[in-house]
């Protein structure tokens, strides 16, 4: 039975006094063990006593506790041989249940009649109906305790994106919830049928730290047995303790209570959060209980949560694996073909011997041509490869940026004729620290894009500056261009657009996204800006810090702009 407020014994008392004679008065309420009665209030002649709790014996207050009847004694004489008393005591009832009594005597004979009983009687339903209310009042706050808890947890579980984060969580928030001293949180694993340790923690140290500790086997610990097979929450007293086998010294030997609560994942074990009380005489209540039940439903919705969202990201990769790889071998055994029926068809013709010079050298230029068609498409598919693998390395090195363009300029472009490619600068440019071959990789690529996506009388121009710390590459054409619904999709692997499958423009669709990959790789930035018919800008920014050599005297550039054309690429 719950102590009432202290407000409310001596409202109880002024009302007694005020329609009884009582030279004496005492309210007890039954409890806190069975067996057992609580004086909350004595007053004897004025003068209060302390609260105090007895065994249950054979007095008149024990009577009318265990017969729930109010009693009246007109001439009781005490065992000290004091003078005779009246006495009167009314039981406090809810329903059947005795909560409790009112009682007061008189040291004169005969001082209480029937009708003062009654009053007594009237008084003691009106004290149950106070202790009534204050248990509804106190059932509503707990309520609102535990919800408010139970929505902490919510709210720092909802979070987690992670299983191992998720648990370290819930034994963090665990001692906010429920009072103890420490927990611990432990996997099950259902393949080793044993518990695995996760992470604690304690009073003392609310942060959650990795649980050092052997795997629990739970064999000869009934504890286990028992929430394995009711995935209950099971609570063990010092008492019976012998139930929690090896248990016991992985938790704590000076426990005094205990709390398995058991962690599901769609209706199987998933692990559990064992909760130590280690101060005397302090267990585990019925509404603590709940509170680990509901713990532990959060806990398993979110440990659902987390894994459907692992299973259904894992098949959202699965399914985007499976469309590049029907995009790799349908546009590689596409893009495979014209190049190999070239070296196919002229290897077939040079081994006939039949032709004069000229198409001798027709044909081995067909063949040449096929050769490297092939060897660019090879080069983009290794480079792709090591790139989604992860195995690139950098190798900075002092560099002249416009050089390290015009090398790549020149190996896109080959030997064909053609003066298409333009490349400028508006400064002086500096000695650079970067990875020459990545870089040169990059524009290369830019520029047989630009090449490619413009008709034969389209220049491209390509401009080359230093901007805050960082090298900007502009890569420019006034070709086909790019529909605004397409520029988005650009970098993605395999990808081939309306323009390239329209006009038949060779390439993997492997091009732009490798070019991304580079300059995230160097730490740097790729953008792409284009309109339909009207040509498209490629920007490539990377950070760089100064060479060796950082000045432009040394370097030998001009003040002035640098433009110098370039051969078109033969495609």
């Amino acid at each position: 039975m719950a102590q009432l407020p202290d407000k409310i014994y001596e409202s109880i008392l002024a009302q007694t006094t005020k329609l009884l004679m009582a030279e004496s008065f005492s309210i007890a309420l039954c409890g806190p063990g069975p067996d057992q009665i609580t004086y909350e209030l004595s007053v004897d002649r004025g003068v209060k006593r302390v609260p105090q709790t007895r065994e249950l014996g054979d007095g008149l207050s024990e009577i009318v506790v265990r017969t729930g009847k109010p009693l009246l004694v007109r001439n009781f004489e005490l065992e000290d041989g004091t003078l005779p008393l009246s006495w009167m005591g009314a039981p406090i009832l809810s329903g059947e249940k005795v909560l409790g009594l009112i009682a007061v005597q008189c040291s004169r004979e005969d001082a209480y009649e029937r009708r003062d009983l009654f009053i007594l009687t009237a008084l003691a339903g009106w004290t149950s109906s106070v202790v009534e209310a204050d248990r509804l009042i106190r059932c509503q706050t707990q309520e609102t305790e535990s919800s408010a808890a139970l929505l902490r947890v919510t709210r720092a579980l909802g979070g987690e994106t992670e299983e191992k984060q998720l648990l370290g969580s819930a034994v963090e928030i665990v001692p906010t919830v429920v009072e103890c001293d420490r927990c611990s949180a432990w996997w099950w694993s259902e393949a080793r049928r044993e518990f695995e340790p996760a992470c604690r923690c304690t009073m003392s140290n609310r942060k959650p730290q990795e649980l050092a500790s052997a795997p629990l086997q739970p064999q000869g610990v009934p504890a286990l047995q028992s929430l394995i097979e009711s995935m209950e929450v099971v609570t063990i007293s010092a008492a019976e303790a012998d139930q929690l086998g090896d248990l016991r010294a992985m938790l704590s030997n000076d426990l005094q209570s205990v709390a398995l609560v058991p962690l599901q994942s769609e209706g199987e074990l998933a692990g559990l959060i064992a909760v130590v009380k280690a101060q005397e005489g302090r267990g585990f209540t019925s509404r603590e209980v709940d509170l680990l039940r509901g713990l532990a439903d959060i806990v398993a919705l979110s440990l659902q949560n987390l894994r459907h969202h692992r299973q259904k990201g894992e098949a959202a990769a699965l399914r985007e694996l499976n469309e590049v790889k029907s995009r790799l071998i349908s546009t590689i055994s596409h893009e495979l073909r014209t190049p190999l029926s070239f070296v196919q068809a002229g290897s077939e013709l040079l081994m006939q011997r039949l032709l004069d010079p000229e198409q001798l050298r027709q044909v081995a230029g067909l063949v040449n041509q096929g050769s490297m068609r092939l060897a660019e498409i090879v080069d983009d598919i290794i480079q792709f490869a090591d790139l989604q693998s992860g195995c690139v390395s950098l190798s900075f090195e002092s560099s002249d940026p416009m050089l390290v363009v015009q090398e790549a300029i020149d190996e896109a472009v080959g030997v064909a004729a053609g003066n298409r490619v333009l490349l400028r600068s508006e400064q002086q440019l500096p000695t650079v620290e970067i990875d020459r071959e990545k870089v040169k990789s990059v524009v290369v690529r830019l520029v047989r894009n630009g090449l490619n996506f413009s008709d034969g009388q389209s220049p491209v121009q390509l401009c080359v500056s230093m901007d805050s710390g960082h090298l900007r590459i502009e890569i420019i054409d006034r070709g086909f261009g790019i529909p605004q619904d397409e520029v988005s999709k650009v970098f993605e692997p395999f990808f081939r657009g309306e323009t390239s499958q329209s006009k038949c423009i060779p390439g993997a669709g492997l091009g732009l996204s490798i070019v991304k990959q580079l300059v995230d790789a160097m730490g740097g930035e790729v953008s792409v800006t284009s309109r339909s018919g009207e040509g498209t800008t490629v920007a490539v920014s990377l950070p760089v810090q100064a060479g060796d050599n950082g000045s432009a005297e040394k370097m030998g550039h001009n003040s002035a702009p640098l433009i110098q054309p370039r051969r078109e690429q033969q495609l």
